[in-house]
């Protein structure tokens, strides 16, 4: 491979996750760590990236060869010129926490989601956030999906999705299994799906037969080897590490009210129109206290 080529951050994930299905377990491992960890990874030692990963040192060579460098010194070079570029961030507005722990929760959780929102931020493809937006805002209908706390953050979409006009229903189990729900999708049609560690598999089917129907399939998990990806259309990572045993759901809230706002602001009048509309049959109903 031509070391004098310029890589990208998003080049590499993207190599990265081209070659992912293709390769042995242990070579998985540190797929997934470089993944999330590109800037770190870019300053470290073949051992000390083999230790994290607990892999030998050869292993994360073939890596590299597998990625078609010539071995770990080519590869971290390519990798540390592509990271190079350093977030200022009193420029860039990312969270600060005012207070230090402590020792106490709040501070510690805190500090968890602010970082789960800044790395969620430094991964941001731009490009693919648009082309989401551009998705969803060409559909006729939006459904949302997910399971355990992906649930919720589900119907949370839906309901915002509709407060700027969008038409959007969450896919829930009741009366209907998804297969029948399924039957009233159509080509024109987009499904978000969210899907975090551990990755449920009725997600992953889900996302499979959407795709299958012809409905655009979106989405949201935590890295590019996610198994949900191969079944999007589009997809965005977020950061959901927690000190519980479930996901945290800040840098998801984020970046589903990032999606909803560009959706009303390219859709600005509709929205305002269905807005007032909606407030003035419920001040006639007497909705309002």
């Amino acid at each position: 491979m031509n070391t004098t080529t310029e890589y990208t951050a998003e080049t590499f994930k993207r190599m990265i996750a081209s070659e992912y299905d293709q390769l042995p377990r242990n070579q998985k491992s540190v797929a997934d760590f470089l993944i999330k960890n590109l800037n770190q990874a870019a300053f470290l030692s073949v051992v000390e990236i083999g230790s994290e990963c607990g892999v030998s040192k050869a292993t994360v060579v073939r890596f590299a060869q597998s990625l078609g460098f010539d071995g770990f010194i080519s590869f971290r070079n390519s990798l540390q010129k592509a990271v190079q570029k350093k977030y200022d961030e009193s420029e860039t507005g990312r969270f600060r926490l005012i207070k230090e722990s402590g020792g106490k929760s709040v501070y510690k959780v805190a500090s968890q989601d602010v970082s789960n929102i800044n790395k969620t931020i430094d991964r941001l493809n731009l490009d693919e956030f648009n082309a989401v937006v551009d998705l969803m805002s060409a559909s006729e209908n939006i459904f949302t999906f997910g399971l355990g706390i992906s649930a919720l953050v589900s119907q949370i979409m839906s309901y915002s999705l509709n407060q700027v006009a969008m038409k959007s229903q969450s896919v829930l189990y009741g009366q209907l299994s998804f297969e029948e729900q399924l039957m009233f999708m159509g080509d024109k049609d987009a499904i978000v799906c969210f899907s975090f560690p551990p990755y449920s598999k009725r997600t992953i089917e889900v996302a499979c037969m959407a795709r299958e129907k012809g409905v655009k399939v979106i989405g949201i998990t935590d890295r590019e080897t996610a198994p949900i990806v191969e079944h999007c259309t589009r997809y965005l990572c977020v950061e959901s590490e927690n000190l519980l045993f479930t996901n945290s759901v800040a840098a998801l809230s984020v970046v589903v009210n990032a999606i909803v706002t560009e959706l009303a602001v390219r859709n600005k009048d509709e929205a305002l129109a269905y807005i007032d509309e909606v407030n003035t049959l419920m001040k006639k109903s007497g909705h309002f206290h």
